[in-house]
């Protein structure tokens, strides 16, 4: 059965980026992402118009991870079937408002979304897990530019390397085609809304908000200061103490714990 052909994942379970996403603590990242994909207005505008955000806040980004945890740890069926619904999403969502163009075919748009996650993720990991090397940086951008093939977004705008990718990242957040619209706002304000859900929206976004490049945290206008940044350093001392002393099925994702057992059985 070592060769069942649906039970082998994307990326092998001996890559940085399986040990990087695997992790349950990389949930920290989503709010930072989210914050990052809302500064571009035509991604702010395709969210508004295209997704129920003020009855269901988290509901795009919950089916987002999903669609990402298909791909990264599920069978050859399941990440398939994560495509399929990923493209058929993607087709219906385009227009046109007084704040911008929108397309989600557009590979540009695409690839930004997917970037507020690749570099997103490991400032997380590096933070609240364990550091990472250059070489591990650079192997965890490759896949993740494989993925991004696998997305089947175009490869003309995929940085060839993690270096070129951080040129890419650096020209994005000092360019002027990130600006927090009304509409990106509105969503802001859904999600931190003054309920209890809302209130706990905005406590986990904690650490996401603090990671923000001070340029985009500013522009949101989220407050920030030392004594902020002092607790979200005392917790990232936690967390990487606690880590190392959990059960390996108690911090990862149960889809990468289960392919995890599957291969070791197999082998």
């Amino acid at each position: 059965m070592a060769n069942e052909p649906l039970r082998v994942p994307f990326f092998s379970v001996h890559s940085v980026y399986w040990r990087v996403n695997c992790e349950w603590l990389i949930a920290l990242a989503g709010p930072r992402a989210l914050l990052l994909e809302l500064a571009h207005p035509a991604i702010a505008a395709g969210i508004a118009h295209h997704s129920n955000y003020r009855g269901d806040p988290f509901g795009r980004l919950y089916r987002t991870m999903q669609t990402m945890t298909e791909i990264s740890f599920g069978t050859e069926e399941a990440r398939r079937a994560a495509l399929k619904h990923f493209h058929k999403c993607h087709a219906r969502v385009n227009g046109v408002t007084a704040d911008s163009r929108y397309d989600a075919r557009d590979p540009h748009l695409q690839f930004w979304v997917l970037a507020t996650l690749i570099d997103s993720v490991p400032r997380v990991y590096e933070r609240f897990v364990a550091p990472l090397t250059a070489a591990e940086h650079c192997a965890y951008y490759d896949d993740c530019a494989r993925l991004a093939r696998f997305l089947g977004i175009a490869e003309c705008v995929i940085p060839p390397d993690y270096d070129a990718f951080r040129e890419y990242m650096g020209a994005m957040l000092s360019s002027e085609t990130l600006e927090i619209t009304e509409t990106a706002r509105a969503i802001l304000a859904a999600l931190f809304a003054p309920t209890p859900r809302g209130q706990l929206t905005r406590a986990f976004s904690f650490v996401g908000i603090g990671l923000l490049p001070a340029r985009v945290r500013d522009a949101y206008g989220f407050q920030w200061n030392e004594t902020r940044e002092k607790y979200l350093e005392r917790l990232a001392q936690f967390t990487r103490r606690v880590r190392p002393r959990l059960l390996r099925a108690a911090a990862i994702h149960p889809h990468a714990w289960k392919m995890e057992q599957h291969i070791l059985r197999a082998d």
